[in-house]
């Protein structure tokens, strides 16, 4: 960030995008060498992989992006160039009726990119969208309050990176604190904390003003934000990874990460539209401040609805082995060594 908030300020902002190329360059290679070549299953035949490509769900892949980008297009458009424009029009309706078609595409194809199956399941169902809201508030206020810094505030880029650092400072810590509470606190009880932090975090962010204190709100704001995606995160990969079949647990990983990231952006889209509108309006021109306040409300309005549905889910501890089974290990091991013929000495090698 501070990186980046340099290379902006030295030359231009696209001196930020060279940079993290570079970076993720580098990353690539050192992935190359170091992440170990295992498989958990023997590699199929090269016949069968290709057969996994061609049933491989092409059209349902081109129905959601084409389906979220346009109607994303036509949100962010609308304000600026008119709601009643062709193509403003065009773009919302046909993004829509791509997505309703993606729904029944998945119904229909043998083997759909997102099963409906999976949405079966209670808790995942509701998981994913308790932490869909959330992090819809999160990234919108990201992204308005860097905005605010840099243009009402009028603070030199490298300032804002100062700013925001404390986001990843603030990561680091709720996730060393998220781990060691997996496993004690019910997981529940921490969906609804983290929630209600992107709540807060956006109520602190709509009642801010022109010439308010940084420590008093911006401050604050960043580190509940954190924590509230912190928290949700660890949950819901944590339930994921231990909760599903293991047949399921690829699929919903995916689907997870594939359902945060249309979602962060659709919220660009509909925070956009908010900000645009309220800016062409006589009273947003008399205060700058006013399509902030409104965008951050909107923040409000999603982080509130991930609160109402997180009560819903029903989760215990993750992430602890379940009862008896170091018990039953130990009684096992017990049982081998009285097995054993022999002295004490015996016993003891059978027990190591």
């Amino acid at each position: 960030m501070i990186v980046c908030g340099i290379a902006s300020s030295v030359s231009t902002w696209r001196a930020a995008y060279i940079f993290l190329c570079i970076l993720w360059a580098l990353f690539t290679a050192h992935a190359v060498w170091a992440v170990p070549n295992v498989e958990n299953f023997d590699r199929a035949p090269l016949r069968e992989r290709l057969g996994a490509l061609r049933r491989f769900d092409y059209v349902g892949t081109v129905l959601t992006i084409f389906g979220t980008g346009m109607f994303t297009a036509g949100l962010t458009l609308g304000p600026d160039d008119g709601w009643s424009r062709a193509h403003v029009v065009a773009l919302l309706v046909v993004g829509v009726v791509l997505l309703v078609v993606f729904v029944f595409w998945e119904r229909a194809y043998p083997t759909p990119l997102m099963p409906p199956e999976i949405w079966r399941d209670r808790n995942f169902s509701l998981v994913i969208v308790t932490i869909l809201l959330g992090m819809m508030a999160f990234t919108a206020s990201g992204f308005w309050v860097a905005y605010y810094m840099q243009s009402v505030q009028q603070l030199p880029t490298i300032i804002v990176a100062v700013h925001l650092l404390p986001m990843a400072v603030a990561g680091l810590i709720w996730n060393v604190i998220a781990g060691h509470i997996l496993h004690k606190v019910n997981n529940t009880l921490i969906m609804i904390g983290g929630s209600l932090c992107f709540l807060a975090a956006s109520l602190l962010l709509s009642f801010m003003r022109q010439d308010s204190n940084y420590f008093a709100f911006i401050f604050p704001a960043l580190i509940l934000n954190v924590a509230g995606a912190d928290f949700n995160f660890n949950v819901a990969n944590m339930y994921v990874m231990s909760s599903l079949p293991p047949h399921q647990q690829s699929l919903a990983g995916g689907i997870f990460n594939v359902v945060i990231r249309l979602s962060s952006t659709a919220v660009m889209g509909i925070t956009t539209a908010v900000f645009s509108s309220v800016e062409l309006t006589p009273a947003g021109m008399a205060d700058p401040m006013l399509k902030y306040t409104r965008t951050f409300q909107a923040c409000v309005a999603l982080a509130g609805a991930s609160v109402l549905f997180a009560p819903f889910i029903r989760l215990g501890t993750q992430g602890n082995a379940p009862k008896g089974v170091v018990a039953g290990s130990e009684k096992s091991e017990l049982v081998a060594a009285d097995d054993v013929q022999g002295g004490p000495q015996e016993k003891e090698k059978a027990l190591r």
